[in-house]
């Protein structure tokens, strides 16, 4: 288990369709729709449904800690990581933008 996600879990956490979704203070429920059009989003492009390790929601930001080796039995996908977190921002922005008509910028769990 990643340890940035174990420190996220003060305000506790639930699973959303195998992803773990970490509260902040105010357990926005926003979150829980994006989760899942997120992963069906995900599953659509062709990548694994275990690729989101966890997603955390904070002040309009999403952190999205993708799983380790998510591509270790994956090798052809034509998706590298950096594509992979590209396509996941493009995706968060178009999602929130539909489905709660704001704008959530996207952070990566190893990047902050």
């Amino acid at each position: 288990m990643n340890k940035l996600i174990e420190k996220n879990r003060e305000f506790g956490s639930i699973d959303v369709d195998g992803i773990e979704v970490l509260w902040d203070e105010d357990h926005d429920e926003r979150v829980i729709p994006v989760t899942k059009a997120l992963k069906a989003a995900l599953l659509y492009h062709g990548l694994p449904g275990d690729l989101i390790e966890a997603l955390r929601e904070h002040e309009g930001t999403l952190t999205v800690w993708i799983r380790e080796g998510w591509n270790q039995y994956f090798p052809y996908s034509l998706y590298d990581e950096k594509s992979v977190k590209e396509l996941i921002v493009k995706l968060v922005g178009e999602l929130c933008d539909l489905i709660h008509g704001d704008y959530w910028s996207t952070f990566f769990g190893d990047e902050v």
